[in-house]
């Protein structure tokens, strides 16, 4: 969950019907849940006042406006157990890992401007750093980097193993790096 322009964001996670892929958005201001379109211009919003490819949503309290980009519609697949982390000031939010409806490790990381609803798969990357579920991510705006820790990573099919390593994904030049393992601890 992310906190941006005064409300919070939430992208999949276990819920009762299963594992979601939606974008949730709660409003702070009014106190109010409302689900987000990512996909493109044919998903409708939730208050709609207008046709499926509205760009703008009624709620009773106030005017939420959406920018629905219509041509970017990478997105992560259903996740739980995974990051999202805001990474810069203009709404881009990093989604890092997690666990699949298909209970595998997720490897690809997402980035979702959250602003304009877009979606953008990265490069690939090594999966010892981005096949893990149950870890913890934070942005360190001075290095520009997403600092990742712990976690579960699998080592044999669908088999996992938690592992006490912190690593680093460089937001500007797409690298990763291992930091640290925690001493006294394997991983």
């Amino acid at each position: 969950m992310v906190h941006y322009a005064d409300a919070l964001h939430v992208v999949g996670g276990e819920t009762e019907a299963g594992i979601a892929a939606e974008v949730w958005t709660f409003l702070l201001d009014v106190g109010q849940w409302v689900r987000m379109p990512t996909q493109g211009c044919e998903e409708a919003c939730p208050f709609r006042t207008a046709p499926l490819n509205a760009t703008h949503c009624q709620s009773l309290e106030r005017e939420v406006v959406l920018r629905v980009s219509c041509v970017n519609t990478v997105r992560p697949p259903a996740l739980r157990d995974h990051t999202v982390t805001l990474i810069d000031d203009d709404g881009t939010a990093l989604v890092l890992g997690g666990i699949t409806n298909d209970d595998e490790f997720a490897h690809d990381v997402h980035l979702l401007d959250v602003a304009n609803r877009a979606w953008r798969r990265l490069a690939p990357a090594m999966h010892r750093f981005t096949e893990v579920a149950g870890h913890t991510a934070v942005f360190h705006p001075a290095s520009r980097g997403v600092y990742v820790y712990g976690g579960f990573r699998p080592y044999h099919g669908r088999y996992s193993d938690a592992r006490a390593i912190l690593a680093v994904y460089n937001v500007d030049s797409g690298v990763w790096a291992e930091v640290s393992r925690s001493p006294g601890r394997p991983g």
